[in-house]
């Protein structure tokens, strides 16, 4: 079992970031590593400053994340893709597990969008191909019209509703979501 003395030799060897991220992610450490943590903390020379420093560059990484899920979309390349090839699962769930991997959840909701809304299309231009004795050509136009329909809908409602959005958030500003030190 990890004793304090153990913890303290240990910690003394982090640099103040790493004590402050501890002390900001509290609840993943134990009461007793928090405890050391601040104390070990407070024995340096750590000022408003760094930790003003600390603050903002949490701040930024927070505002960074919140960027990748605004504004941070698929290409209009990927667009198409998705809309038109990888809603046949097997395909595109390589692709939407490396944008969750990534963090990039905007990318992951938009390629299911887009999945779903090009295995709808392509039913529904089925089903109208058979139903009214339309060509095959046909059919495929009216899928691609559907596919840009959708693209075109993405780019000018769901896009800018999504951006005013992440405006609003910005403007409003969340740095007291940071928890404060107890420099002592």
């Amino acid at each position: 079992m990890v004793n304090k003395e153990d913890l303290i030799r240990r910690y003394e060897k982090l640099s103040n970031r790493e004590l402050m991220d501890m002390i900001d992610h509290r609840h993943e450490y134990t009461a007793l590593a928090t405890t050391v943590a601040e104390e070990v903390l407070s024995k340096r020379d750590v000022t408003e400053k760094d930790v003003a420093g600390h603050k903002a560059a949490k701040v930024a990484g927070h505002y960074s994340t919140i960027d990748k899920n605004f504004i941070d979309d698929l290409s209009f390349g990927q667009k198409v893709f998705f809309f038109y090839f990888f809603w046949i699962d097997m395909i595109g769930i390589g692709f939407k597990g490396n944008f969750l991997r990534d963090g990039f959840e905007l990318k992951y909701t938009q390629a299911r969008y887009f999945e779903f809304m090009g295995l709808l299309s392509m039913v529904v231009t089925a089903f109208l191909m058979l139903s009214l004795d339309l060509d095959s050509i046909v059919q495929l136009i009216l899928f691609g019209l559907s596919g840009m329909a959708f693209i075109y809908y993405d780019l000018t409602v769901r896009k800018p509703k999504r951006l005013e959005a992440h405006s609003r958030y910005r403007q409003q500003g969340h740095p007291d979501e940071i928890d404060d030190y107890s420099i002592k």
